[in-house]
């Protein structure tokens, strides 16, 4: 069996908390009929969808959710009309194959820096990954509970999520490397 060469395992990683909150930029999967979906990415500013049965998956790429101390997510949702929290299943995953729900944990929301526009208290809620079996994740899926398709105000009035609790490659590590080396092939 051929080892690998420590180099390569050895990553080193900064918690999110230097760099600021994070508030997700990619999807791996949305509802078909969304036209728009970049309205539920990036923090919270009132441009919702209603999930209604169909859901979104977020893709965190290079940073990992972790479970730290209290909550790790916050979920807002559109800082108007009725709270929906209960049309919402909130799920989690590292391999973006097999899902958790962590929405028994739901607790009051937990400001984070770059929310300030979210105003109502009682339309954001966090999740801990605490009695998932995870102590991170890279995929976090927003499963709709109401019935019928996605859009416009149909169920649970998804905003954006913000992550809490989170650690990104520093600076210089073999992971940030591999990233650079692919996003430069797929420039090419």
């Amino acid at each position: 069996m051929r080892s690998v060469p420590a180099l390569l395992v050895a990553v080193s990683f900064a918690p999110i908390a230097a760099a600021g909150s994070f508030f997700p930029e990619h999807l791996r999967a949305r509802p078909a009929a969304v036209v728009n979906p970049e309205v539920v990415l990036f923090a919270p500013d009132d441009q919702s969808i209603g999930l209604g049965d169909g859901r979104f998956i977020y893709h965190l790429r290079s940073l990992l959710m972790v479970d730290g101390d209290g909550p790790d997510l916050t979920v807002y949702e559109a800082d108007f009309g009725a709270v929906e929290f209960g049309l919402v299943d909130v799920l989690v995953s590292l391999d973006g194959l097999s899902y958790v729900s962590i929405s028994g944990t739901m607790t009051t929301g937990v400001r984070i820096a770059g929310d300030s526009s979210h105003g109502s208290a009682s339309h954001r809620k966090s999740f801990d990954l605490a009695g998932s079996g995870l102590s991170e994740v890279r995929f976090i899926k927003l499963q709709g509970l109401a019935d019928g398709a996605a859009g416009g105000t149909h169920g649970f009035d998804l905003d954006a999520i913000g992550i809490i609790n989170g650690v990104v490659p520093a600076p210089g590590s073999v992971l940030a490397l591999a990233g650079l080396a692919a996003m430069r092939r797929r420039r090419r």
